[in-house]
């Protein structure tokens, strides 16, 4: 039995049949508002209740194969969509090419259109790496954690936070800041990068990258570079993607094309960084594009 079925058999029998539809019609690792709601009136439950109760299947997206440690996160964005969230980690690469469950929750959520995040739930209390990063949203201030041991805010759980302010950065992660990078091509998965490029969040190095990666008739798929405040807790384009594949379902080894996009005005270059990742988990190419 798979990790997802394990977590499906254990949900109370009602909320795992109601469930096992959604799964099995190509599940993309969120809930609708409407889905939400439906699963709560199955369950007999409230949507906090029902949150907590998901965070195994969350988690049995995990790909952790250095810590053993599977955790599963909960994003709630302004429509009141729940997206999963999961901690993946690289084989035989450095810890730093980590992506923590609620960094995955949030990209996975920002991905499918979430303009901010009202709340996340989480089968263990966040680590500093995370509230960091959680730190650099939109209406941080306003955000909702729940954990085991109850609810608190982000305010609490990092009082006298560093934050974008605090560096001059007036528009913060989810504000949906366009740039203009742009490439002529009739080819669709560099178009996704530069997609993808331009809706980075890069304030202070101004590197706006991304990865497309092509997983043929499985699909296409793309993950942003997202920066922090503190810098190390900058989400990397390759762990976005990487991310993306696995709360999807797919292995990287259905990857058969990549492609790196980046521009030529930004401090810092990705390349290494993305390489270094991609090619412990495929055999596939790094393609890298610099744009003016």
């Amino acid at each position: 039995m798979n990790a997802q079925a394990l977590a499906l058999n254990n949900l109370p029998l009602a909320l795992a049949q109601a469930l096992e539809p959604i799964l099995q019609s190509g599940f993309q690792g969120y809930f609708t508002q409407q889905q939400v709601q439906q699963l709560c009136q199955v369950q007999g439950c409230t949507k906090a209740e029902l949150f907590n109760l998901l965070l195994p299947l969350a988690a049995s997206y995990a790909r952790a194969p250095i810590s053993g440690f599977h955790v599963g996160a909960i994003a709630e964005d302004q429509r009141g969509y729940a997206f999963f969230g999961a901690n993946y980690e690289i084989p035989g690469q450095s810890l730093n090419h980590s992506l923590h469950a609620e960094q995955a929750a949030i990209n996975h959520a920002w991905n499918h259109g979430a303009s901010s995040i009202k709340a996340i739930t989480i089968n263990a209390t966040p680590c500093g790496h995370c509230r960091q990063f959680m730190n650099e949203l939109v209406d941080a201030d306003k955000l909702g954690i729940a954990i085991p041991s109850g609810e608190l805010t982000l305010a609490q759980l990092l009082p006298h936070g560093f934050k974008p302010g605090d560096l001059g950065v007036a528009q913060p992660f989810l504000s949906h800041t366009h740039q203009s990078l742009d490439y002529l091509s009739n080819d669709p998965l560099l178009g996704l990068a530069v997609q993808y490029a331009n809706r980075s969040y890069s304030p202070y190095t101004n590197t706006h990258s991304a990865i497309a990666v092509s997983c043929a008739e499985l699909g296409n798929f793309a993950g942003s570079y997202v920066e922090n405040a503190a810098f190390n807790p900058s989400l990397m384009p390759a762990q976005a993607v990487l991310s993306e594949l696995a709360l999807n379902g797919i292995s990287p080894a259905n990857i058969v094309r990549a492609v790196l996009v980046e521009s030529q005005h930004g401090a810092i270059s990705l390349a290494n960084a993305s390489m270094e990742a991609l090619h412990s988990v495929t055999n596939v190419q790094l393609e890298h594009l610099i744009l003016d």
